[in-house]
Protein backbone atom coordinates (compact mmCIF):
# COMPACT_ATOMS: atom_id res chain seq x y z
CA UNK A 1 0.00 0.00 0.00
CA UNK A 2 1.38 3.00 -1.10
CA UNK A 3 0.99 6.97 0.99
CA UNK A 4 -0.26 9.92 0.08
CA UNK A 5 2.22 13.13 -0.13
CA UNK A 6 2.12 16.74 0.54
CA UNK A 7 5.35 17.95 -0.80
CA UNK A 8 4.67 21.45 0.08
CA UNK A 9 2.60 22.95 2.84
CA UNK A 10 2.85 25.35 6.21
CA UNK A 11 1.83 25.48 9.71
CA UNK A 12 -1.28 26.79 10.66
CA UNK A 13 -3.30 27.42 13.71
CA UNK A 14 -4.46 23.72 14.70
CA UNK A 15 -1.40 22.02 13.81
CA UNK A 16 -1.21 19.27 16.21
CA UNK A 17 -4.34 18.07 14.76
CA UNK A 18 -3.29 18.43 11.62
CA UNK A 19 -0.70 15.93 11.75
CA UNK A 20 -2.85 13.76 13.96
CA UNK A 21 -5.29 14.01 11.37
CA UNK A 22 -2.44 12.95 8.78
CA UNK A 23 -1.52 10.01 11.17
CA UNK A 24 -5.10 8.14 10.81
CA UNK A 25 -5.04 9.00 6.92
CA UNK A 26 -1.58 7.16 5.84
CA UNK A 27 -0.59 11.41 5.06
CA UNK A 28 2.93 12.46 4.71
CA UNK A 29 3.54 16.10 5.43
CA UNK A 30 6.13 18.39 4.13
CA UNK A 31 6.27 21.63 6.53
CA UNK A 32 7.60 24.51 4.95
CA UNK A 33 8.84 27.46 7.75
CA UNK A 34 9.18 31.03 6.36
CA UNK A 35 10.32 33.03 8.74
CA UNK A 36 12.04 32.66 12.10
CA UNK A 37 9.66 33.20 14.31
CA UNK A 38 7.60 30.34 12.70
CA UNK A 39 9.73 27.95 13.59
CA UNK A 40 10.53 27.06 17.03
CA UNK A 41 6.22 26.32 18.04
CA UNK A 42 6.27 24.21 14.26
CA UNK A 43 9.52 22.07 15.56
CA UNK A 44 7.65 21.24 18.82
CA UNK A 45 4.84 19.93 17.07
CA UNK A 46 6.73 17.92 14.04
CA UNK A 47 8.55 16.36 16.93
CA UNK A 48 5.32 14.79 18.35
CA UNK A 49 4.56 13.09 14.69
CA UNK A 50 7.87 12.36 13.11
CA UNK A 51 6.73 9.62 11.54
CA UNK A 52 4.59 11.45 9.47
CA UNK A 53 5.71 15.16 9.09
CA UNK A 54 9.22 16.64 7.77
CA UNK A 55 10.71 19.96 8.63
CA UNK A 56 11.88 22.58 6.09
CA UNK A 57 13.31 26.02 7.22
CA UNK A 58 14.26 29.03 5.27
CA UNK A 59 13.55 32.25 4.35
CA UNK A 60 10.48 33.16 1.79
CA UNK A 61 11.81 35.80 -0.65
CA UNK A 62 8.44 37.94 0.59
CA UNK A 63 9.49 38.23 4.06
CA UNK A 64 11.63 40.18 5.53
CA UNK A 65 15.32 40.02 4.19
CA UNK A 66 17.05 41.82 7.00
CA UNK A 67 16.21 37.85 9.11
CA UNK A 68 18.25 36.46 6.71
CA UNK A 69 21.41 36.22 9.30
CA UNK A 70 19.02 34.96 11.89
CA UNK A 71 18.05 32.18 9.42
CA UNK A 72 20.65 30.99 8.56
CA UNK A 73 22.12 30.57 12.00
CA UNK A 74 19.01 28.79 13.13
CA UNK A 75 19.34 26.52 10.24
CA UNK A 76 22.68 25.55 11.25
CA UNK A 77 22.02 25.47 14.88
CA UNK A 78 19.02 23.41 14.78
CA UNK A 79 20.26 21.02 11.79
CA UNK A 80 19.65 17.89 13.48
CA UNK A 81 15.50 18.46 13.85
CA UNK A 82 15.24 20.34 10.42
CA UNK A 83 15.04 17.43 6.97
CA UNK A 84 15.17 20.27 4.54
CA UNK A 85 15.66 24.14 3.42
CA UNK A 86 12.74 25.79 2.36
CA UNK A 87 10.83 27.71 1.37
CA UNK A 88 13.10 29.15 -0.58
CA UNK A 89 13.91 31.06 -3.78
CA UNK A 90 12.71 34.56 -5.98
CA UNK A 91 9.50 35.96 -6.78
CA UNK A 92 8.94 37.70 -9.88
CA UNK A 93 6.23 40.43 -8.26
CA UNK A 94 8.79 41.29 -5.67
CA UNK A 95 11.75 40.71 -7.24
CA UNK A 96 14.92 42.80 -5.50
CA UNK A 97 18.56 42.26 -4.95
CA UNK A 98 18.49 40.94 -1.61
CA UNK A 99 15.93 38.30 -2.72
CA UNK A 100 18.64 36.57 -4.82
CA UNK A 101 21.12 37.38 -2.23
CA UNK A 102 19.46 35.04 0.33
CA UNK A 103 18.60 32.58 -2.19
CA UNK A 104 22.32 32.27 -2.75
CA UNK A 105 23.48 31.77 0.77
CA UNK A 106 20.27 29.60 1.79
CA UNK A 107 21.73 27.25 -1.37
CA UNK A 108 25.02 27.25 0.10
CA UNK A 109 23.88 26.07 3.29
CA UNK A 110 21.90 23.58 1.97
CA UNK A 111 24.70 22.11 0.21
CA UNK A 112 27.02 22.73 3.16
CA UNK A 113 24.69 20.47 5.42
CA UNK A 114 23.37 18.20 2.45
CA UNK A 115 19.71 19.08 2.78
CA UNK A 116 17.31 19.01 -0.13
CA UNK A 117 15.40 22.17 -1.23
CA UNK A 118 11.86 23.63 -1.80
CA UNK A 119 11.92 26.72 -3.86
CA UNK A 120 9.50 29.05 -4.73
CA UNK A 121 10.10 30.69 -8.26
CA UNK A 122 6.84 32.30 -9.39
CA UNK A 123 8.11 34.32 -12.17
CA UNK A 124 11.47 33.52 -11.79
CA UNK A 125 11.79 30.20 -13.24
CA UNK A 126 14.63 30.67 -15.55
CA UNK A 127 16.70 32.59 -13.51
CA UNK A 128 16.33 30.22 -10.47
CA UNK A 129 17.26 27.82 -12.97
CA UNK A 130 20.48 29.18 -13.83
CA UNK A 131 20.77 30.31 -9.83
CA UNK A 132 20.49 26.47 -8.92
CA UNK A 133 22.49 25.48 -11.60
CA UNK A 134 25.73 26.40 -9.36
CA UNK A 135 24.95 24.93 -6.78
CA UNK A 136 25.61 21.01 -5.52
CA UNK A 137 22.44 20.83 -3.74
CA UNK A 138 21.23 17.05 -3.04
CA UNK A 139 17.72 17.29 -4.15
CA UNK A 140 15.33 19.95 -5.26
CA UNK A 141 11.87 20.79 -5.47
CA UNK A 142 10.49 23.47 -7.75
CA UNK A 143 6.83 23.89 -5.90
CA UNK A 144 3.83 24.72 -7.60
CA UNK A 145 5.45 25.29 -10.87
CA UNK A 146 4.80 27.80 -13.27
CA UNK A 147 7.47 28.10 -16.07
CA UNK A 148 7.32 26.76 -19.29
CA UNK A 149 7.75 23.40 -20.86
CA UNK A 150 11.18 24.28 -22.01
CA UNK A 151 11.68 25.17 -18.28
CA UNK A 152 9.78 22.03 -16.84
CA UNK A 153 11.60 19.72 -19.55
CA UNK A 154 15.37 21.34 -18.33
CA UNK A 155 14.12 20.90 -14.81
CA UNK A 156 13.30 17.12 -14.80
CA UNK A 157 16.56 16.58 -17.45
CA UNK A 158 18.06 18.10 -14.03
CA UNK A 159 16.96 15.37 -11.63
CA UNK A 160 14.80 18.13 -9.73
CA UNK A 161 10.87 17.79 -8.65
CA UNK A 162 8.02 19.20 -9.61
CA UNK A 163 4.47 19.56 -7.66
CA UNK A 164 1.42 20.37 -8.62
CA UNK A 165 -1.15 20.95 -6.37
CA UNK A 166 -5.12 22.14 -6.57
CA UNK A 167 -5.34 24.38 -8.77
CA UNK A 168 -4.38 21.68 -11.55
CA UNK A 169 -8.05 20.28 -11.25
CA UNK A 170 -8.87 23.60 -12.78
CA UNK A 171 -5.60 25.32 -14.63
CA UNK A 172 -5.41 24.12 -18.65
CA UNK A 173 -2.01 25.45 -18.34
CA UNK A 174 -0.94 23.24 -15.56
CA UNK A 175 -2.68 20.61 -16.58
CA UNK A 176 -0.55 20.68 -19.80
CA UNK A 177 2.58 21.06 -18.03
CA UNK A 178 1.68 18.09 -15.59
CA UNK A 179 0.65 15.92 -18.65
CA UNK A 180 4.66 16.43 -19.50
CA UNK A 181 6.41 16.07 -16.51
CA UNK A 182 8.81 13.11 -16.51
CA UNK A 183 7.13 10.51 -14.15
CA UNK A 184 10.26 9.97 -11.68
CA UNK A 185 9.44 14.44 -11.20
CA UNK A 186 6.38 14.60 -9.98
CA UNK A 187 5.04 15.24 -6.41
CA UNK A 188 1.94 16.34 -5.29
CA UNK A 189 1.14 19.63 -2.79
CA UNK A 190 -1.44 21.46 -1.19
CA UNK A 191 0.60 24.85 -0.40
CA UNK A 192 -1.66 25.52 2.85
CA UNK A 193 -3.52 26.97 3.86
CA UNK A 194 -3.29 28.85 0.76
CA UNK A 195 -7.20 29.73 -0.70
CA UNK A 196 -8.32 28.24 -4.19
CA UNK A 197 -10.85 29.76 -6.42
CA UNK A 198 -12.84 28.11 -9.16
CA UNK A 199 -14.18 24.77 -8.06
CA UNK A 200 -12.63 25.46 -4.59
CA UNK A 201 -14.95 28.30 -4.14
CA UNK A 202 -11.92 29.97 -1.97
CA UNK A 203 -11.95 27.31 0.24
CA UNK A 204 -9.27 27.31 3.01
CA UNK A 205 -6.63 24.41 1.52
CA UNK A 206 -5.56 21.49 3.43
CA UNK A 207 -3.88 17.59 2.96
CA UNK A 208 -7.35 16.92 2.90
CA UNK A 209 -6.87 17.92 -0.74
CA UNK A 210 -4.24 15.23 -2.12
CA UNK A 211 -6.72 12.51 -2.92
CA UNK A 212 -8.21 15.09 -5.38
CA UNK A 213 -5.23 15.89 -6.68
CA UNK A 214 -4.21 12.82 -7.08
CA UNK A 215 -7.30 11.84 -9.35
CA UNK A 216 -7.00 14.82 -11.33
CA UNK A 217 -3.30 14.41 -11.96
CA UNK A 218 -4.18 10.16 -12.79
CA UNK A 219 -6.73 11.96 -14.94
CA UNK A 220 -4.36 14.58 -16.61
CA UNK A 221 -1.55 11.25 -17.67
CA UNK A 222 -4.01 8.63 -18.27
CA UNK A 223 -2.76 6.23 -15.42
CA UNK A 224 -4.81 4.84 -12.40
CA UNK A 225 -4.54 6.67 -9.10
CA UNK A 226 -2.86 4.06 -7.21
CA UNK A 227 0.30 3.77 -10.20
CA UNK A 228 0.33 7.90 -9.71
CA UNK A 229 0.09 7.11 -6.21
CA UNK A 230 3.10 5.46 -5.59
CA UNK A 231 5.14 7.02 -8.04
CA UNK A 232 4.62 10.18 -5.99
CA UNK A 233 5.81 8.48 -3.05
CA UNK A 234 8.65 6.41 -4.34
CA UNK A 235 9.45 10.09 -5.48
CA UNK A 236 9.27 12.05 -2.02
CA UNK A 237 11.38 9.16 -0.66
CA UNK A 238 14.27 10.17 -2.87
CA UNK A 239 13.63 13.88 -2.73
CA UNK A 240 13.85 13.61 0.94
CA UNK A 241 17.05 11.55 1.08
CA UNK A 242 15.94 8.14 0.74
CA UNK A 243 13.23 7.47 3.76
CA UNK A 244 11.25 4.28 2.07
CA UNK A 245 10.70 3.26 6.20
CA UNK A 246 8.26 6.56 6.39
CA UNK A 247 6.18 5.76 3.02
Amino acid sequence: MSTLVDAHMHPSPGLEGTLRDALDKGLRLVLNITRPAEFEPTRAAVAKFRQVAFLFAGLHPNEAQAELERTLAMVRREAASVDGIGEIGLDGATYAPAQLLSFTKQLELAEELGKPVSVHSRGKVGEVLSTLASYGVRSVLLHWFDGSERELEEACGRGYFVSFGPAVLYSRRLARLASRCGEASILTETDAPVRFGACFEGRESSPDLIPSVVFALARIRRCPPLDLEKSVAGNASRFLGGRPERF
